[in-house]
């Protein structure tokens, strides 16, 4: 998903985040500001003055999977001195009490040297004015002292903070992190010490992905073990303590690094009174097809001596382009590279699961698979470069049977999907193939023009249907196709090849 939306696009977002139970949202949206300078913005929701300190304007700012964001990002620098501190604050605007929740993004641009802590972001009672045990309410930390893991501390006034380090996986550089964090029985401004609870999670792209497939909860990012796997978070630490933090307008945001050396970014802060669904809101959808979820797959056969050159990410593949008046010239050009044995070799009900979002990096969850039995092979395509047509799945007359039956598994449910296909052929001799989609009485001839087929998935979220040999046909290739399909939140393009 792009960072630079347009402006009727970020209308949507902010429209969204308004109307969400958000009590502070910071997307650092400061635009016309220049790069690299100094951060004193005033926008946002939820905070008010401007901010103050040592941070910088960043008009680059973070992305993460699908999740909403606009504008630049903070960029906080430590000089890597024994207690040199760089932080960046603003003032509350808002007085909540009970359980916030709460979320940023979070990107280590330099590696996070021992001795000191980044990453943090922390609610103080005076401004700028650190996080001892006078000032801190609570804090949120990636990394802490002589340790690759982070912590979580609550404070309160005279009573000292508490502190609990966290187990799991510690974060890479240069990579954008999800923090979320949950701090419960928050007490008003000045009140009585209370039992207070603060659990924080971090996520990579592919572990979001993974969770929000069927609805982020924060059961499962509990019942997830610790590690880099797509299906555990990174860190996770829970610390309960009778403390006094507070969050309100007497109180601060702040983000800080100290003593480590490198630059470390803050982006997408958002906090909420009500739910964890507010502080990881997906992308909003528009008119631009393929903006959420992208796959493409090149398959080709695995038989050496027979392979020939994948899809050439470096250039726009001739036939990719004719389905841009279907999808639009919404990257053509970037695949996923999968394969079976070629001919003589026959592969039994061959499938290709968890394909690739290539925009990503992450597994998608959507899945082809094959009923019958089918082989691959390459031809010599006259256009040069036509790689997306050069290496194709191949039924045969002489191998029984001679049709072959598809699913497309993990789509919308009950939701229109349209494809696009293509059919391959070989010392310029076309290989079209019929295609047939359950529910849907025609048979749709697909030739090497391609062919536009416009269906619905079932409810189940799948697509069933047959691939087979025209009469008068040996031999029927199956080189790609693309799909489209609208969620309820956006869109999602597949193109396989």
């Amino acid at each position: 998903m792009k960072k630079y939306l347009s402006a009727a696009i970020v209308l949507v977002v902010f429209n969204s985040i308004a109307s969400a139970a958000l009590v502070v949202y910071e997307g650092f949206n400061y635009s016309p500001q220049a790069d690299n300078t100094a951060l004193n913005g005033s926008g946002g929701t939820g905070l008010s003055g401007s901010w103050s300190g040592w941070g910088t304007y960043r008009t680059r700012g973070l992305t993460f999977s699908d999740l909403s964001v606009a504008g630049g990002c903070a960029e906080v620098h430590s000089s890597g001195a024994v207690n040199a501190l760089s932080n960046a604050w603003r003032q509350i605007n808002v007085n909540v009490t009970g359980t916030i929740w709460g979320s940023f993004l979070f990107n280590s641009l330099s590696a996070m040297g021992v001795n000191g802590f980044v990453g943090e972001l922390y609610v103080t009672k005076a401004a700028g004015g650190g996080d001892g045990d006078i000032n801190l309410d609570f804090s949120v930390v990636q990394k802490t002292f002589n340790s690759t893991l982070g912590h979580v501390r609550l404070g309160g006034d005279t009573l000292p903070v508490a502190t609990v380090n966290s187990g799991g996986t510690a974060l890479s550089q240069s990579t954008t992190y999800l923090v979320i964090f949950k701090v419960e029985n928050v007490i008003a401004w000045g009140g009585a010490a209370a039992s207070q609870t603060i659990t924080t999670w971090f996520l990579s792209a592919a572990q979001y992905y993974n969770f929000k497939s069927d609805g982020l909860t924060e059961a499962e990012l509990n019942s997830a073990a610790q590690g880099s796997g797509s299906t555990n978070v990174m860190q996770r630490t829970t610390l309960t303590a009778t403390q006094k933090a507070s969050f309100s307008v007497n109180d601060f945001l702040s983000v800080l690094a100290y003593g480590t050396g490198g630059d470390y970014q803050y982006d997408e802060i958002r906090i909420s009174d009500a739910s964890l669904t507010d502080v990881v809101p997906e992308a909003i959808g528009t008119a631009t097809k393929g903006k959420d979820t992208l796959i493409r797959v090149d398959f080709q056969n695995s038989t050496g001596s027979l392979q020939q050159a994948p899809v050439d990410n470096g250039t726009v593949e001739f036939y990719a382009m004719d389905a841009d008046t279907v999808f639009g010239g919404f990257g053509s050009n970037i695949w996923d590279i999968r394969s079976i044995p070629a001919y003589t070799t026959w592969t039994n009900n061959p499938s290709f699961l968890n394909l690739t979002n290539t925009e990503t990096g992450v597994a998608t969850g959507i899945g082809l698979s094959f009923t019958g039995a089918i082989t691959s092979y390459a031809g010599t395509p006259s256009i040069p470069g036509d790689n997306l047509r050069r290496d194709y799945l191949a039924l045969t007359t002489n191998h029984s049977p001679m049709t072959a039956g598809y699913t497309i598994s993990g789509l919308y449910k009950n939701t229109d999907v349209t494809l696009f296909l293509y059919c391959g052929y070989f010392n310029g001799v076309e290989r079209g193939f019929n295609f047939t989609v359950d529910g849907d009485s025609t048979t749709y001839h697909v030739t090497t023009t391609g062919m536009k087929v416009t269906a619905t998935a079932n409810s189940s979220g799948q697509l069933t249907g047959t691939w087979s040999i025209p009469g008068g046909q040996a031999e029927s290739d199956f080189t790609g196709f693309q799909l489209y399909q609208r969620p309820p939140a956006g869109g999602m393009l597949i193109k396989i090849q």
